[in-house]
């Protein structure tokens, strides 16, 4: 034999939830999480509805109101996945920066700093180191070719020189 559910009309659903008859009739009609009905009836009688649902979809709308976080309800199963996602996400970061795959951004920041610091160097000097060789060129396409030459000479070396190098870190 069938558990028959108790269920209250819309008067009786009204009054659980302290509002008015013409509130239950509009939630349960809602496109977006509309009022649980256990039973609609013909039109012009009242629909039936569970207690136990009501006070349950009563209480998660009005915890929605609250905007806690990003506004969904909180429940408990759906925390518990989101502390194991954040749980394996620790767990990757910390492998990762055990195989050396992590960098720290602050030391990266002072790496790159001292790289670009040693290359402006190497190419403030080059008026200076080009000067001699520039003062006896005859002509404006000589000595563009001359100063050509020194600039691709420190690239060459910018780029053949190891950052362990630049930055004075020994093996």
């Amino acid at each position: 034999m069938a558990k028959r559910r108790f269920t209250i009309d819309q008067a009786q659903a009204a009054y659980l939830l302290g509002v008015d008859s013409r509130s239950i009739l509009n939630w349960s009609k809602r496109d977006i999480d509309p009022l649980p009905v256990a039973k609609r009836t013909r039109r012009g009688q009242p629909n039936q509805y569970d207690p136990a649902e009501l006070v349950q979809w009563y209480v998660r709308n009005e915890l929605s109101k609250l905007d806690i976080g990003d506004g969904e309800v909180l429940s408990l199963e759906a925390e518990r996945a989101k502390l194991t996602r954040l749980q394996a996400r620790k767990a990757e970061l910390d492998l990762a920066e055990r195989e050396g795959r992590l960098v720290d951004p602050d030391e990266a920041f002072e790496v790159v700093s001292k790289i670009i610091l040693h290359s402006r160097t190497r190419l403030l000097a080059l008026p200076t180191k080009a000067a001699p060789t520039v003062h006896g060129c005859q002509s404006i396409a000589q000595t563009a070719e001359e100063i050509r030459k020194h600039v691709y000479e420190a690239l060459e070396e910018l780029s053949t020189t190891r950052p362990e190098d630049m930055l004075g870190i020994n093996d």
